[in-house]
């Protein structure tokens, strides 16, 4: 980072270059919100980034999230956003609007096996810069949000 102008001199030609094209491929760019340890609820980074409203803070198991509990994630444009869940998880259904209302999918997060942590859920963005929200939904008693990454 830091640098806005790139240069570039050609030298020892014998007799010219054809420059047809430059594409430009940025860094990936990685956000990383872990939600267990006691964040307390509602959650806001300090970035202010990410917001979640849960039912309750399960401490090791993360954030408790049921039936209309939300994280409002403000993104900088098409990037993957992965919901890390727990062993513990019932089997729920998280929905994702963006700033309209507009529905842009739903994640499926299946029941924990009791046994595994940390396999996550992906959901691919493919918009511009936005406020994106996740509705939890269809929960059976709680899905237990261990983290929210976002890469870019």
């Amino acid at each position: 980072g830091g640098a806005d102008t790139l240069t570039f001199t050609w030298a020892n030609g014998t007799g010219g270059h054809y420059f047809h094209s430059l594409k430009f491929v940025p860094a990936i760019n990685e956000v990383n919100y872990v939600l267990t340890g006691g964040v307390g609820t509602p959650y806001a980074s300090d970035d202010g980034i990410l917001k979640v409203t849960a039912d309750s803070d399960n401490n090791a198991h993360g954030l408790v999230m049921k039936d209309g509990n939300t994280a409002v994630l403000k993104v900088a444009g098409a990037g993957t956003i992965v919901i890390g869940t727990c062993a513990y998880d019932k089997a729920c259904t998280v929905n994702v609007t963006d700033s309209t209302g507009a529905a842009l999918g739903t994640i499926a997060i299946p029941a924990g096996d009791n046994a595994t942590d940390n396999t996550v859920q992906e959901f691919i963005y493919e918009g511009g810069a936005d406020t994106l929200t996740f509705t939890w939904a269809n929960g059976t008693g709680g899905h237990y949000l261990h983290g929210i990454k976002v890469t870019y």
